[in-house]
């Protein structure tokens, strides 16, 4: 400011006011105009944070899918069962017991008649003894059920890893296990082993006197459609339905069968499908996978 003042001399009196601006002008920060873009800091990520480049993909709102499987067999039924699907073409999958197809030669051929039929059909393991029906013993020693399963495998044949057990709803699907406690042990060593293991949304009951339906076909279709409707399954608008080969020795019984699958194939919206297709199954290859 001095040699400025000794600059201008007597005159600087005169010309203070002009030096004054000069110097405001010189050190202000010019005010932003709203046309002006501002650059705005990045938000910070929190860390660990993950970021979703696309978005899910959509859910397919079109369809609801049934997965009719039959459990038990080979028994007497199981031809009658293949029959009706095949006439009205429709996919099926079968839980096979291995004491049954090793004790019974026409059940032997009717294995093979189902898992040569893939993809209509689809063979799956439903364990070798059944547990003989002691199924608390059966769970409470997971290596016995883990042997007995792998036991059916050898025999059977299924087409992939996957399997239901026997007395017991039990789902364990991409490593997620949705159990009662009692069988928590022998899902996880399925689990190790590659196995998918399925449950099931809605039973067909049968009378353990003489194996027979209890519901008829018309309430058990309106059933189905309430499940599927109200989103009451274990994946919505997928329905996992239960029923026994032996069910539908009797041609009346066969009939009830062929009218439910004739009753659905009235909607428009369902589709039969096979148990491998079920949201989340890795059909891992059985036999091949492992050695036991």
């Amino acid at each position: 400011m001095k040699w400025l003042f000794g600059f201008l001399g007597k005159s600087a009196t005169r010309f203070f006011p002009l030096i004054i601006w000069l110097l405001v002008s010189c050190t202000s920060t010019p005010p932003s105009s709203e046309n002006t873009p501002v650059s705005q800091p990045a938000k910070p990520q929190k860390e660990g944070a993950t970021v979703i480049q696309e978005p899910p993909p959509a859910i397919d709102t079109t369809h609801w899918y049934v997965y009719l499987t039959f459990d038990d067999g080979p028994q007497p039924g199981t031809a009658n069962c293949i029959q009706i699907c095949k006439e009205e073409q429709i996919k099926a999958s079968f839980f096979m017991v291995g004491l049954h197809t090793d004790r019974w030669g026409a059940g032997k051929r009717l294995v093979d008649t189902i898992r040569q039929a893939y993809p209509q059909f689809v063979l799956a393991n439903h364990s070798y003894s059944h547990a003989n029906n002691h199924y608390r013993y059966f769970y409470q020693h997971p290596d016995v059920a883990l042997a007995d399963f792998q036991q059916a495998e050898q025999l059977v044949r299924p087409n992939f890893r996957i399997a239901r057990f026997p007395g017991n709803n039990a789902w364990g699907i991409e490593h997620k296990e949705k159990s009662h406690h009692l069988v928590a042990a022998v899902l996880h060593k399925m689990d190790s082993i590659g196995y998918d293991v399925i449950g099931w949304d809605q039973e067909w009951n049968f009378r353990h006197t003489n194996s027979r339906p209890v519901q008829i076909p018309d309430s058990l279709v309106a059933r189905t459609m309430q499940l599927l409707r109200e989103g009451k399954t274990r994946i919505p608008r997928h329905l996992v339905l239960l029923s026994h080969d032996r069910m539908f020795s009797r041609p009346a019984d066969s009939a009830s069968l062929q009218r439910y699958i004739f009753l659905l194939k009235q909607q428009p919206e369902i589709v039969f499908q096979t148990i491998d297709q079920y949201p989340g199954v890795s059909k891992s290859p059985a036999i091949a996978a492992h050695t036991f």
